[in-house]
């Protein structure tokens, strides 16, 4: 019979070397080895010398001690800093414990009070879990299902690889009384542990837990998990096992470890065999996952002419589901366009053109700028706006002054605009440094300025606000500028609008007087006319009442008596105009505003009428921007 220390130096080595040696330490082992004397520590060491383990220097190769101290208190232990230490510590010190012990000090270990890193904390909950597990597994999984649902799928492994080895039958019967997930977690450890059992076995013990198929996956994971041999044999092995059972789907991972050793040994011939020997109930992509991943730019192309050249029908779809095209895409991405755009008119093809294009302007930006008349017509702008965003990315400076020097203005305005918004994106303050630099003749300042304003307006409103008070009245857009603030920031909107110069005012006004009705502040929205003259009243008052009326228009109609008389007559108009879209008055309510419709605007409402927005002429859209309509 083996004494208490036999059984607690059985647990040491085999926490600290692996379960799987134990059954050569219990030979080993003798009942002399009562007479080993345990040497004992102090429990005042510091953190070099703790009641885990000794770590003097002098005892640098010794074996570190048990210790004869067991402390109330979780924050009582000292850990060592060393992570030899810190491990054979634990192992040696908890062997020692008792199960109450250990069942108390997993309690502690849970509370947010103790004040432990998180790696020292997990050392010891999974040591305490791993000596319980042996000696009381029933109290170890009961203290694992109180635990949350983050903390339970490692915990409960822990429990079951310990329980399944030394009680397989008890663990199984305790698993069948877990819900799912916890049933699969002890499953999966229950199968990991016992790699002993044949499949057989295994696939009754799933079906006992409710996941047959997991037993699929654990056997062959296990047939794949160290050197394979022979791929060949080991692939049709599990090809042929998989297709009887109907479990494709757990046979790929372990499908596509056998793949990459047998392409590595065979090359290109095997691809064919792997193809054709495999249904399409398997996933490609995860069949061949990886196949390719250290493929150069050459081989990549010479794989993928092999496929077209030899899978026939399934070539495509192959290509398609594995990483084959982007990995030959990053690798070589001009060659590969030139390449694919000789293939049959297809979508495939457009798909390959569309990545490597993709990929070109990725890798080297300016190069796809110089050599464009390569990439196809139709993603001529694709590849530039691609290629601006990466070369901005990767150097805002160098790309400003790549568009600076562009001969194409058309091209250089276009790719002015993208790169701001691109650089805003990373660098703001850097971006508009960089175009107030230029000089103030620069024809492209202006735009790029335009496209300054746009991307600060969400960012820094009042700069915005500035870029815009600096460009011509002729094209100026303060105004716009000032709609965009007021939907995040009315009040803001409101103080600047002093600012805004004269040919944009009542726009403006306008502007912050719907965002204001809109907020439901249409006292205020109305008392803006105060700061206009009647002229720009009667416009400021139309623009307002139009947007009202599509936003709220029973409550335009509350407010219409309120209006000054000179601008009823518009408004009135207005109001028919939109119920024309969403009949949203009654005939009396209609009656009621079209007595303020003066004759002249009655003929102006007929001419409305009449026009055909998508085919409108020059003297239509005139009329409909005097209503505000467009």
């Amino acid at each position: 019979m083996r004494t208490l220390i036999s059984r607690v130096v059985v647990f040491v080595i085999g926490a600290l070397i692996g379960i799987g040696g134990i059954a050569s330490v219990l030979y080993l082992l003798n009942d002399g080895m009562t007479n080993m004397s345990v040497q004992r520590t102090s429990s005042t060491h510091t953190a070099e010398s703790s009641p885990l383990a000794s770590s003097h220097s002098e005892e640098r190769y010794r074996t570190p001690s048990i210790t004869a101290e067991i402390p109330s208190r979780i924050e009582d232990i000292v850990f060592p800093r060393r992570t030899f230490d810190l491990k054979a510590g634990i192992v040696f010190w908890v062997a020692t414990l008792t199960d109450d012990q250990i069942v108390d000090l997993l309690k502690q270990s849970t509370e947010t009070s103790w004040h432990v890193s998180y790696a020292n904390r997990t050392e010891l909950q999974t040591t305490l879990l791993q000596k319980l597990s042996t000696t009381a597994p029933a109290r170890a999984l009961d203290f694992v299902l109180e635990r949350d649902e983050y903390q339970r799928n490692s915990m409960i492994r822990t429990v079951y690889a310990a329980w399944a080895r030394h009680d397989l039958n008890k663990a199984i019967e305790r698993a069948k009384e877990l819900d799912h997930p916890d049933s699969f977690y002890a499953l999966d450890a229950i199968l990991d542990a016992r790699t002993d059992l044949p499949f057989e076995r295994k696939r009754d013990i799933a079906i006992g837990l409710r996941d047959e198929r997991h037993a699929f996956y654990s056997h062959f994971t296990n047939l794949t998990k160290d050197e394979i041999e022979n791929p060949r044999e080991t692939w049709y092995e599990i090809v042929n096992l998989a297709s009887r059972e109907s479990v494709q789907e757990e046979a790929e991972d372990a499908l596509n470890r056998v793949a990459i050793v047998w392409f590595q040994e065979r090359g290109l011939e095997i691809l064919d065999e792997i193809v054709s020997s495999i249904s399409e109930d398997f996933d490609y992509y995860f069949v061949l996952d990886g196949l390719f991943d250290d493929l150069s730019a050459d081989r990549s192309q010479n794989v993928f002419d092999y496929m077209m050249s030899n899978l026939g029908d399934r070539a495509i779809e192959v290509i398609r589901e594995t990483r084959l095209s982007e990995i030959w895409a990053r690798r070589d991405p001009k060659n590969m366009l030139a390449k694919v755009k000789t293939l049959p008119a297809s979508d495939f093809r457009e798909d390959l053109i569309r990545l490597s294009v993709r990929r070109w302007a990725d890798r080297n930006p300016q190069q796809i700028f110089e050599q464009l008349e390569q990439v196809p017509p139709g993603l001529r702008e694709y590849a530039s706006d691609r290629a601006i965003d990466e070369f901005t990315q990767k150097s805002p400076t160098e790309a400003a002054q790549f568009v600076l020097q562009m001969s194409d203005e058309e091209m250089q305005e276009k790719l002015a605009t993208r790169l701001i918004q691109t650089w805003c994106k990373e660098d703001a303050a850097s971006a508009k440094e960089w175009v107030l630099d230029l000089p103030t003749n620069d024809p492209i300042r202006a735009s790029m300025i335009s496209s300054l304003k746009w991307r600060l307006v969400s960012t820094d409103p009042r700069d915005a606000f500035e870029l815009a008070l600096k460009e011509p009245i002729d094209y100026g857009s303060e105004d716009s500028i000032l709609d965009r603030i007021a939907d995040d920031d009315v009040q803001l909107a409101l103080e600047l609008l002093p600012q805004v110069r004269e040919g944009r005012k009542v726009s403006a006004y306008a502007h912050i007087g719907s965002s204001l009705v809109e907020q439901g502040f249409s006292t205020q929205a109305l008392d803006l006319a105060n700061d206009l003259d009647q002229t720009e009243q009667k416009e400021f008052y139309q623009r307002i009442a139009m947007r009202w009326a599509y936003y709220d228009p029973k409550g335009l109609l509350k407010v219409f008596d309120d209006f000054p008389t000179f601008a009823k007559s518009r408004i009135a108009v207005g109001i028919k105009i939109t119920n024309e879209v969403g009949n949203y008055y009654s005939e009396e309510e209609l009656a009621h505003v079209e007595k303020h419709i003066s004759d002249k605007d009655k003929e102006l409402f007929k001419q409305v009428q009449n026009i055909d927005i998508d085919n409108a002429s020059e003297e239509e859209l005139e009329l409909l921007h005097q209503l505000h309509l467009y």
